[in-house]
């Protein structure tokens, strides 16, 4: 019997299986000794086959116990390491091996980069560089601190002068930001400089702090000195408010939270615009006690009515602050219906979860009620929201929601009314929620339609968030997407961490990330997803996708993109405004692992889409990009699944089985990109190499000193974007190139000889052509401090068809100039005329633009009248040399915003721009001489140069608020600024008082006048100007 139940037992204990991580796959030889630790299923024995870099491998017994092993190797020397454990039971065994790359101790520097990541305003912040890699030379550390997304200038730059040195090679910045005003995120940029090889590394780590604000001292006594403030909602509540604590300038608050019974569980939102600004709203608990606790807090206007900010008394700088005060972590239980809302167009509000003690906020439901709802809400008109220190764990719906619905009811919600703006989420952990860690936006991006009160069917796009940032947030096991941002420009999603997005494996709703929005997604890991990583699209703009690592379910496409089905879509007015936007997706250097690529809903090429240098697992084999995609250079494909010991083979990286794609310096991977998009790796080291780019987010783990590396080379150029001729001389010219140029030399001279160098401006640059029809060939050459490229040549054909943007207008111009036939106008054709007559365009209600108007440079006279009453005319440009308009020539365009006037321009006739209420802008050349011509315009502002001496013509221009005279006026006419009443500033810089004529100005008129300092007096008594003699104000005050 024994015999047969042992031989039951063994078919029973099944295969044995075995997962082996290291804890440093890049150790230093002769330093550090590297951790392996092993778990197996079904395991009975071990054993460990290790090499310590000393020569041979070195096998011994394991000790597995309770299914776990590790194995600690002291590292003797350099080289590709091979560690291998083996685990048995009495039927099977299994081998995993793991590759340890040892380095020696590195001469070049390189170093890591921390800090204090979370600072308030008047806090000391920390930055810390310390050595990696076995560097130990001396070297010189610079500091610089930059608003995010800025490189131009650095808000501080801390030197070791102002560091502090430690023993290992560490050195400590300390700095602060003092101020309010310096609120804000901030990127790091770090240079080590090695003293003895003059080589430089640099890092730059994005989003690396994040000043908040100050919160205020808490008063000594808080049994005394307040004041109570007492809000009614559903039920009369009561705060305590202490007033410029200790002179801080700050307030202090508390608010004792209810209990959350089940009569208070839905109690009504609390209006907190009463508070002053700069209050910092600390929560209590009754006796400290752990109870459910729900905080539903609004401003004073209702969204119902508008959209108007409901807490005006908060501001950027001095925002309402919600924070607490205890010593360990605030354990929040919530009932249903969320356990915070921010409501009634609530703005300028900080959740600031760590508190005085810098411990934390705990949001977890209490009971299984509130497994029906949503722990976190931003609606109902509610913007400028700021939350970090939080850790939301368990939900019914998603963690963090913000958005407010679009309704028929309430336009001030629609897109173009209202934004949501400036969100901010960051040092968060979300974790399983039963729906999206964040839901941040309306779900649909496209046109809305509904009937409203009145019984009318309106149409109406949902609200757009500007300015969002979602950044060092960890969501791990949501149940459906991690992060779902929809209808959100000017985006910023970096540092996220996802593991397990899609828990509940619902289809369609888990991923990582479901965005449709204009931004950046970067420098992020999305492991282990339960479906695709992301899903993309409408885009609303330029979605760009780099320095990722991101891993889909084995059996899931990494992608799922809906676009459009002709390309006649790919610019496309998506929010509504009337614009047409230009939309693009750039998916580069990353690591992008699934059963496939996915699934792009579109079947033509996009010219703005790009899918370059990335590596590329895929079960099934992917080895192309979708043909949707213009680009699809430098990627490495790679057929592989879950045969890790091929792929870490291959590639040579850490270890892809625990998501580790960190290269080693030898790699394939460094050196087999093509299209070098990124500047840095997503670790922030700045490229290695000057010609050389990678596949994949990492740079190698140190420079291959070995690799040639060219150090400038100028491929080619392109002039205006390959066309083929040009009717501007005006040109774009772009560079092709590989490194890093400094500067850079242009002509049309073969040779370049005796042309001058100039500092290096970006890859396009604006270039004149010489006068002159014909073919044009222009020379370029690009260099850095020390080598030059060779010299590159392009050419344009100067001259050709003219391409009319209106249609209507071209169709007139070829009916009249077009000498040969052809059905175009050439640039000689139009260059040939020299009048046109009141009758070619006046009165004509289709012509939108003549800009081409500036290339008849042949003109000599343009009619009165000429394009009179063309009342979809909306910009037109005179041409160069032109010296006159007559009177009437742009009369009663109701439609008309821009006017190109000539630099040539000595006059203009009567009336020429009367009656243009669109007109809000028009720069007057110097040289005009009198001025009789904007009567009902649309102008706000005019500045009248030196040259004009008579002045007429301004009247019943409503919106004209501020006008400015120059040193030549002598006259000014009847009315001529008469009925203007919104004129505040009126300034005269003339250095005698001109002569008046009747209702010059508005009778009445008492807005700001100024003049000379030496002419006051002699306004005040000067016949018609003497009528605004308590106006005139000395021009030596004016500010602008």
């Amino acid at each position: 019997m024994a015999e047969n139940y042992s031989d039951i037992l063994r078919v029973r204990i099944g295969r044995v299986r075995a997962s082996v991580k290291a804890g440093n796959y890049f150790p230093v030889a002769g330093k550090d000794t590297v951790r392996i630790d092993a778990e197996t299923e079904w395991g009975q024995t071990s054993e460990w086959q290790t090499q310590d870099g000393s020569g041979g491998t070195v096998t011994t017994a394991g000790n597995l116990v309770k299914q776990k092993d590790s194995k600690s190797i002291a590292i003797s020397y350099g080289g590709e390491l091979l560690q291998k454990f083996i685990a048995r039971n009495n039927l099977t065994e299994t081998a995993v091996s793991k590759r340890i790359y040892a380095m020696l101790p590195q001469v070049l520097p390189y170093f890591t980069v921390s800090a204090s990541e979370v600072v308030r305003v008047g806090e000391l912040f920390v930055v810390t560089v310390s050595p990696e890699h076995g560097y130990s030379g001396a070297s010189t550390m610079v500091v610089k601190v930059y608003r995010e997304n800025e490189d131009s200038y650095p808000v501080k730059t801390l030197t070791e002068i102002t560091g502090r040195p430690m023993s290992d090679g560490t050195v400590a910045f300390t700095s602060s930001f003092d101020n309010a005003s310096d609120r804000g995120i901030y990127d790091v940029e770090v240079d080590v400089t090695d003293t003895a090889t003059g080589v430089t590394s640099s890092k730059r780590i994005d989003k690396l702090i994040t000043v908040v604000p100050a919160l205020c001292p808490r008063p000594a006594d808080t049994t005394q000195g307040y004041e109570t403030i007492t809000v009614q909602a559903e039920k009369q509540y009561e705060m305590r408010l202490w007033r410029d604590v200790d002179g801080s300038g700050l307030n202090y608050a508390e608010w004792t939270a209810p209990h959350g019974s089940s009569d208070t569980a839905g109690y009504d939102l609390i209006d907190l615009s009463a508070l002053p600004a700069g209050t910092t709203l600390c929560i209590r608990r009754e006796n400290g006690a752990v109870y459910p606790m729900r905080m539903r807090i609004k401003g004073n206007v209702s969204p119902g009515v508008s959209s108007e900010n409901g807490t005006p008394n908060f501001t950027y700088e001095k925002p309402l602050v919600i924070t607490h005060d205890e010593n360990e972590i605030f354990d929040w239980p919530w009932m249903s219906f969320g356990a915070v809302t921010f409501g009634d167009n609530m703005r300028n509000v900080v959740l600031d979860g760590y508190g005085y003690n810098r411990t934390g906020i705990r949001f977890h439901p209490s009971s299984d009620d509130a497994a029906i709802n949503t722990c976190i809400f931003v609606s109902g008109g509610a913007g400028d929201i700021e939350m970090f220190g939080i850790d939301i764990d368990g939900t019914g719906f998603a963690g963090i929601m913000a958005k407010t619905d679009p309704d028929p009811d309430v336009p001030w919600f629609w897109r173009g009314n209202w934004v949501l703006d400036n969100l901010r989420i960051h040092h968060c952990t979300i974790q399983n929620t039963a729906g999206e860690g964040v839901y941040l936006g309306y779900y649909g991006s496209g046109k809305l339609k509904g009937t409203n009160g009145q019984g009318q069917e309106v149409e109406y796009y949902a609200h757009l968030l500007d300015h969002l940032r979602l950044y060092r947030v960890n969501f791990i096991n949501t149940g459906l997407d991690s992060f779902q941002v929809n209808n959100a420009i000017n985006v910023d999603i970096c540092y996220v961490n996802t593991t397990g997005s899609g828990a509940s494996k619902q289809g369609g709703q888990n991923y990582a990330s479901s965005s449709v929005f204009d931004g950046r997604l970067y420098n992020c890991r999305l492991l282990k997803c339960n479906g695709p990583i992301a899903f993309c699209g409408p885009l609303l703009g330029e979605v760009r996708i780099y320095n990722n690592v991101m891993e889909a379910a084995r059996y899931s496409g990494a992608f799922v993109s809906t676009l459009w089905k002709s390309s006649q879509y790919e610019h496309i007015d998506l929010d509504g405004n009337g614009v047409v936007d230009e939309i693009g997706m750039y998916i580069y250097n990353n690591v992008i692992k699934g059963y496939s690529l996915g699934s792009f809903n579109t079947d033509y090429t996009l010219a703005k889409y790009f899918m370059d240098d990335n590596i590329i697992i895929t079960e099934i084999g992917t080895d192309k990009v979708p043909t949707m995609f213009t680009g699809g250079e430098g990627n490495v494909f790679l057929k592989a699944s879950t045969d890790y010991g091929y792929i870490d083979e291959l590639l040579k990286v850490g270890d892809s089985a625990n998501s580790n794609y960190q290269p080693n310096y030898n790699s394939s991977l460094i050196k087999s990109g093509m299209a070098g998009r990124t500047k840095y790796d997503i670790r922030g080291y700045q490229n290695w190499y000057k010609t050389i780019n990678r596949s994949g987010p990492f740079l190698g783990i140190y420079k291959d000193t070995t690799v040639e590396d060219l150090t400038i080379q100028l491929a080619g150029i392109v002039i205006n974007s390959g066309t083929m001729d040009t009717t501007e001389r005006a040109v774009s010219v772009k560079f092709n190139y590989m490194g890093q140029p400094t500067r850079y030399r242009i002509a049309e001279v073969a040779g370049l000889s005796g042309v001058e160098w100039v500092n290096w401006a970006g890859d396009t640059i604006a270039f004149t052509l010489s006068e002159g029809y014909g073919e044009k060939t222009i020379y370029a050459q690009i260099a850095t401090d020390d080598t030059e490229s060779g010299i590159v040549s392009a050419g344009i054909s100067y001259g050709g068809i003219i391409q009319f943007a209106d249609p209507e207008v071209k169709r007139i111009c070829v009916s009249i100039w077009d000498k040969d036939g052809d059905g175009e106008l050439s640039l000689s054709e139009a260059q040939a005329a020299t009048t046109i007559n009141r009758y070619s365009f006046s009165g004509n209600t289709e012509i939108q633009s003549f800009d081409e108007l500036k290339l008849f440079t042949g003109l000599q006279n343009i009619d009165a009248y000429a394009f009179s009453k063309c009342t979809a005319l909306r910009s037109i440009s005179f041409p160069d040399h032109l010296t006159g308009l007559k009177s009437q020539v742009c009369q009663g365009n109701t439609s008309l915003e821009t006017v190109h006037l000539p630099d040539s321009l000595t006059s203009l006739g009567g009336g020429c721009f009367s009656d243009c209420n669109a007109l809000r802008n028009v720069t007057i050349p110097e040289g005009v001489i009198s001025l009789n011509d904007f009567a009902a315009t649309g102008l706000e502002e005019i500045v009248i140069p030196d040259s004009v001496t008579s002045i007429g013509g301004f009247r019943y221009c409503a919106s004209l608020r501020k006008v400015d005279i120059g040193t030549g006026v002598t006259t000014f006419l009847q009315n001529a600024f008469n009925n203007c009443t919104a004129l505040e500033v009126f300034i005269i810089r003339a250095g005698k008082v001109p002569s008046y004529a009747g209702w010059t100005l508005p009778d009445g008129w008492s807005g700001s006048f100024y003049v000379p300092d030496d002419l006051e007096e002699a306004y005040r008594a000067a016949n018609g100007w003497k009528n605004f003699s308590t106006s005139y104000k000395p021009l030596s005050e004016y500010v602008e």
